[in-house]
């Protein structure tokens, strides 16, 4: 197979896991809202990270990360889960704020919390077993399996990771320019939509613990 097919197939399945809206999505789209496209994209470049992980972890057929994962279910859901709690808390108590007045602000915010949004959702995305279950998934249906030659488990993974990131760039260069026309009214239900919307995400995992 050619390596350019490898890479492409890769960037096929980073799109399609990151592309459906949860979590990791809302806080991205609020992320971008309140603190900037910069902030947005570090945001997003977390998960990407996350998934590049676990896509490695099916590509090379990693036992190491699915083992613990598996053996480690109830503590990485509740962790996940008391993560989304204090996320989806935040949101709601925070007030939001405009970044689009001043261009300074936007690069003032996007350095100071940078780091901050990426580890958030890096976290967030390690701490999701169903990304996993998603990764190994979607690599069976489309006959992908551990390779024999690592350069083609390198490209896989490499196109992994940058069909996620190419979502949540789209993601966040959308939701800023359309952020743009947004007050500071239209951004407080923004913030309470967000907030539960992950609270709700936050339950339905505390509640996988002890079901």
């Amino acid at each position: 197979m050619l390596p350019v097919i490898i890479f492409i197939k890769g960037m096929l399945i980073g799109l399609c896991i990151a592309a459906p809206i949860g979590p990791v999505g809302i806080l991205c789209i609020r992320t971008t809202l309140s603190r900037g496209w910069r902030a947005g994209v570090a945001t997003g470049l977390g998960a990407a990270v996350g998934d590049g992980t676990f896509g490695a972890a099916a590509a090379f057929g990693i036992v190491l990360i699915t083992g613990f994962i598996k053996n480690h279910s109830v503590i990485v859901r509740l962790v996940g889960g008391v993560l989304l709690v204090v996320i989806g808390t935040k949101i709601i108590i925070k007030p939001p704020a405009l970044v689009d007045k001043d261009p300074g602000v936007e690069a003032e915010t996007s350095h100071k919390y940078l780091a901050s949004h990426f580890a958030t959702t890096l976290l967030l995305t390690l701490t999701n077993p169903a990304t996993m279950l998603s990764f190994m998934a979607v690599f069976a249906g489309v006959g992908v399996t551990a390779y024999d030659n690592h350069f083609y488990s390198y490209l896989i993974v490499a196109g992994v990771f940058s069909g996620s990131l190419l979502w949540w760039f789209i993601l966040s260069s959308a939701t800023f320019h359309a952020g743009k026309k947004m007050v500071v009214k239209t951004l407080h239900r923004v913030n309470l939509f967000s907030g539960l919307f992950i609270l709700a995400f936050a339950a339905a995992a505390l509640l996988s613990v002890v079901i």
